[in-house]
Order: structure tokens, then sequence, then C-alpha cells
């Protein structure tokens, strides 16, 4: 039992941020999570102005880029086998206003950037009226793409006042012009049609086992607004006009990946994922991804269980699989879900969806004896058999949910793990 996982590591050869250039001076101590390690970071008179050492002994290549205290990761850490990437081709000539730092938990910075090869979970969990994503072109340091749909703002956030707000702002066309400079840094490109031009900077680090830091910058153009709402925001000591649009953009970033993080957190990356035939780009995202992994990086082995050692381990009581609910269990180490149909059948399966890896059991719902997916709202009926994205289709060959064998005796449960 347990779909092969596909294993991404935490070390990367790329530029990373280390922290804002601002958060230094309220540093309590000078060691800061990098990777699955740490650095330490010191003040130089020197330019950058930093001193920044691998694990407190190796020295690394430092610059300070759209705010940030960066350093180069890799295979050789005193020579970059690149520049710092040029994010963009132009200045608004403000700095950027970046966001207090997300730390999402047992989550893969590839997690992230595959989620833009992804154009339905744009609409099921970030509930974006409208998308399509094209243009994706790939080279050995950049992979770009084109986004654009109808949005509402926070129209996803799990704040109840935001999602308020999404039904009073009104809809916008929403472009992005996005590129990743290896694993380390995004830069969009954002427009919409309300005459708002902003760049947004997208700086994660992989920190811990298995943990992703991730800090949003943006910096909008004040130049095409229009010239009372500038002079209305030059009255105004307390706030600029271009502080506070740069700051609703990255609280709008960090509630979109705040909804992903749902799925992230219980995700588990497959190694052969079902994907549907538009979704090619996902897997070329991981290829291209593969190319910043250190040289000594090797996929582990992924160990099968023979029938020889499988054994019948009690999952539960009869009584505790209620009706209308989908129900978590870890058995043997590995996690599966159980729920009652409407003819009294318990159904088990692995927890993880075979078309991307979700968590079926963490946000998973039944309709009509159907277990739906939280990720992309696909569906499986009683046997496992994919019936697309109504609990009434028809079962299709794309994809099937993995039965875990089971018994019901004497009101005990038991599985065959």
């Amino acid at each position: 039992m347990g779909s092969p996982k596909y294993v991404r590591p935490q070390k990367h050869n790329s530029w990373f941020n280390v922290i804002p250039v601002h958060d230094f001076p309220q540093l309590k101590s000078p060691t800061v999570p990098f990777l699955d390690s740490f650095v330490t970071v010191e003040a130089s008179p020197e330019e950058p102005g930093y001193i920044v050492r691998y694990e407190g002994v190796h020295s690394m290549q430092v610059t300070v880029q759209y705010g940030f205290i960066c350093v180069w990761f890799g295979d050789d850490l005193n020579e970059p086998s690149w520049p710092f990437p040029v994010l963009f081709d132009r200045s608004f000539g403000r700095d950027f206003c970046i966001g207090k730092p997300r730390v999402f938990k047992d989550t893969n910075l590839l997690d992230l950037i595959e989620n833009n090869g992804d154009e339905l979970h744009f609409k099921t969990v970030h509930r974006w009226h409208s998308v399509s994503i094209s243009d994706h072109t790939y080279t050995d340091r950049v992979f770009r793409l084109k986004m654009s749909g109808v949005i509402s703002y926070a129209r996803s956030s799990e704040s109840a006042v935001k999602r308020t707000l999404s039904r009073i702002v009104p809809v916008s066309d929403y472009h992005q012009d996005l590129a990743f400079h290896g694993p380390g840094f995004g830069a969009g490109q954002i427009s919409t049609n309300g005459g708002l031009q902003a760049q947004l900077v997208l700086a994660f680090t992989p920190i811990g086992d298995n943990d992703l830091r991730l800090y949003l910058a943006a910096s909008v153009d004040e130049s095409i607004l229009p010239s009372w709402l500038r002079a209305l925001f030059r009255l105004n000591p307390f706030v600029s006009l271009h502080d506070l649009l740069s700051r609703a953009i990255v609280r709008a970033g960090a509630d979109d990946t705040d909804g992903d993080y749902r799925i992230w957190r219980y995700k588990r990356s497959l190694k052969d994922p079902k994907l549907l035939p538009g979704e090619v780009d996902i897997v070329r995202i991981r290829e291209w991804m593969s190319q910043y992994y250190l040289n000594d990086f090797e996929q582990p082995p992924q160990p099968v269980k023979s029938a020889e050692q499988k054994r019948w381990i009690l999952l539960g009581r009869d009584e505790e699989i209620t009706a209308g609910q989908v129900h978590t269990f870890t058995v043997a180490g590995e996690e599966v879900v159980a729920y009652r149909a409407s003819n009294g059948e318990i159904c088990i399966f692995e927890a993880h969806c075979p078309h991307q890896g979700a968590h079926l059991g963490r946000g998973g719902k039944l309709e009509d004896d159907c277990l739906s997916c939280p990720f992309h709202h696909f569906y499986f009926n009683t046997h496992g058999e994919f019936v697309g994205t109504k609990p009434a289709g028809n079962p299709k060959p794309l994809m099937k949910l993995n039965p875990v064998e089971h018994r019901v005796a004497d009101d005990r449960i038991e599985v065959f793990v």
C-alpha cells in the first residue's frame, strides 16, 4: 500500500533570500534557518554590507536585491553558476514593500511552482471566475508563463470580512507575466483593467527538513494612476498611495498562498501522478526544477510491502464510521480514508488522490456516495472509479483510487496492510 512518492530535496543550486534588509536590525541572534541547516548573518563595513556564512563557517557570495539579503548556494559556495538575475526590465523608482514571512510546514517549493502549470486549481482553490495560463517557456535559467483571468479580491480568503469585501469590490480582469529565475525567486508583472500596474517578487527559501519560507514584495507604478488620486495622497502624511496599493497586492498574494497551503500541507508528491492531457506543463516544470538539484541528490528507493509482510490490523469500530463524513486513519504508517455509503457499505481507500496527491480526508466531501478531492473537485465512486467533476458522471479510465482490503467482524474493522 502507498503510492510511490516523488521526493524533492531541500537543497538546490540557486540564489536564495536570507532575510529582508529591514529585518536585520531586529535579529536577536545572527543565526537564521536556511535550507536544511542555517546561516549566520553579520554586518560588514564593506559592500554589500553583510557577511553570511553557511552553518556559521563557510563564507557565501552575498548581494542585496529588491530589499533582500541574498546568497548563492550550490555545489560550489564560492563560485555562483550565474549572477543574480535581473527580475524586471524597468524600475518604478520606489522601494518594494515586503510582507511578513509565510512559513508553510510540510511544503516543498516545487508545490508552489508546480501550481503554475495547473489551470484548474485557480478556479477550485482560488475561486477565480475564469482563468487562462499559456505561453510556458523553459530555458536553463528561467521558466516563464502568461496568466490571465477574471478575479474578485480575496474571494478565497479564510477571513469572513475579506470574503464579504470580495462581494462588494468589482471583479477585475487580471493579467500577469510570471517568471521563475531558478528555485529561489519568482517575478510577476501585473496589470488590471482598472489601470493598476505592479511588480511582484516571490522570494522563497526551503527551511528545515520539509518546510518553506515565502516572502512577497510588491511595487506599484504610480505614474499611470489618476492625477487626482495621486494629489489626494500627497496630502496624507501617514501612508503613500504606492505603499497602500503595494501592501494590498502583498496581502492578496498571501491570501492566495494560504489557500494553496490548505492543500500543500497534507499533499503527497506522487512519482507518477495521473495527470490530465492538458496538464503536461506540470511534468515540464518538474523536469525544469530537477536541473537545480545538487549533484549528489538521488531519489531514494521506495519500499514496497510484499503480501507476506502484510497483516490484518485493527482500524476501528464499525460505529466510528458515521454516515456523511470522511474519516482519516493512520495504519502501519500509511494514511487511509473511510466512509459509509448510503447502503451501509464501508469504503476504504488510500488517502491521497492519484491525480496530484491531495489528501482526500483533509477537505474532501461526500456527495451521492461519491468522494470528492478538495484540490480539483474530482469525484470517485464507491469502487474508487473516477467519474469526473460531478458525482453523476460515468467511470473514466484515467485514474482510480487505490482500495484498501478490509473486513468487518464483531463490530471490528480490520485492514490488510
